[in-house]
Order: C-alpha cells, then sequence, then structure tokens
C-alpha cells in the first residue's frame, strides 16, 4: 500500500512529519514496529515529496488508510494525531438545494455464497454533477497508486482508500459471488484488470 507522506501531513502533526527525520528514517522506525515499508520512493507528481510503500499483513488491518498509518505514526513518535470533524450526515451540504428526489433504481445486492461473504453494502446517490476531480485529489490518488478517473469516483476512492469505487451505468445492482478461474474486469481508463468491482 502506498502512502504519500505529504497525505500523512493532514493528520500527523507537521512539527514532527516534515522536519529533521527523513522519510528514510520513519520508513525505519514504521518497520521496527512492524509495518514494514518495503520502500521509499518520488512523489509521481514530484510535487508532494516522497511516498511510501508499506507491506500489510493481515494483523494490521487498523493501518489500511491513511489514517490508521498516521495513528501509528503519531504513537510512535507522540506528535499529535489531527483528525477532521466529524458532521451530520443526514444534514444537507452548506448551500446545497434540498430534494425530495424519488424513484428510478434502488441499491440491490445479491450474495451468491453467503458462507464466503457475510455482508456486502451499496447506495444509491442521485444529483451529483460528474466531473474532474481537483489536481491535488488526482496527485494523492496517483501516489497511492490509484488512477484518477473522475470527481465521484476519485472522492469516493479519496475517503475510502483502500475500497474501490463502483459506477453504476445502467442499473444499481451488485452481486458478489466467487470468483471464477481467471477474473478480468475493464476499469475506468478502459484497462483490463485482475480484481473485479
Amino acid at each position: 500500500m502506498r502512502i504519500p507522506i505529504s497525505w500523512l501531513k493532514d493528520y500527523v502533526d507537521e512539527d514532527y512529519v516534515d522536519v529533521a527525520e527523513t522519510a528514510a528514517a520513519l520508513a525505519e522506525r514504521l518497520t521496527l514496529a512492524g509495518l514494514e515499508v518495503e520502500t521509499v520512493h518520488p512523489s509521481a507528481g514530484g510535487a508532494s515529496g516522497e511516498v511510501l510503500d508499506i507491506a500489510l499483513t493481515p494483523d494490521l488491518a487498523r493501518c489500511m488508510s491513511v489514517v490508521g498509518v498516521a495513528r501509528e505514526v503519531a504513537a510512535l513518535t507522540g506528535a499529535a494525531l489531527r483528525l477532521p470533524a466529524a458532521r451530520d450526515a443526514t444534514a444537507s451540504p452548506a448551500g446545497a438545494p434540498e430534494t425530495t428526489e424519488t424513484g428510478g433504481p434502488e441499491a440491490e445486492v445479491e450474495i451468491a455464497d453467503p458462507a464466503r461473504c457475510h455482508r456486502f453494502m451499496a447506495a444509491v446517490v442521485r444529483g451529483v454533477e460528474i466531473g474532474e476531480s481537483p489536481a491535488w485529489m488526482r496527485e494523492r490518488l496517483r501516489d497511492a497508486g490509484m488512477q484518477p478517473i473522475d470527481s465521484v469516483v476519485d472522492v469516493t476512492n479519496y475517503v475510502m482508500l483502500p475500497a474501490r469505487a463502483c459506477r453504476g451505468r445502467r442499473s444499481a445492482s451488485v452481486r458478489r459471488r466467487r470468483e471464477k478461474r481467471s477474473p478480468r474486469s475493464t476499469g475506468w481508463s478502459g484497462r483490463s484488470r485482475g480484481e473485479s468491482c
């Protein structure tokens, strides 16, 4: 998993992350604590500094996000952890028109093998304008090893790293099943992938 150090700065006291300790020293500290950093490499965009390439083991699921790694850095260094303020998810964002829109497809989820997939959730979001994401978000997603697609997919990937966003074309149904011999899917960029959405 790739974690841009510039992204860690959003959550860990910048006085610690941005000064004397180099990315290599931070990588060594994390590795000695059990969070193995395989490599440190420059940002894809070049402007945001360095990226930690971390090998996660199943016992470190708490570190499967930038915030999770930031918690580890804060715990190891004694630096302050800054988390974004939570807001009421049922409230409309400031300036957004109230909507009572109904109709259209609802999210349907079919789990073909409940023994292997106990729960899978989906949601339908309507009234969203699809466009290009801001440059800073596209750069961070590239640094984290993801290809920016559009504002909807990118913001979902940004807040749910490493989960993936899927955009329904005609129906809002998802079928979860056991993978067949060689699962392939075509991503938003048109490239064939080995993991289906």
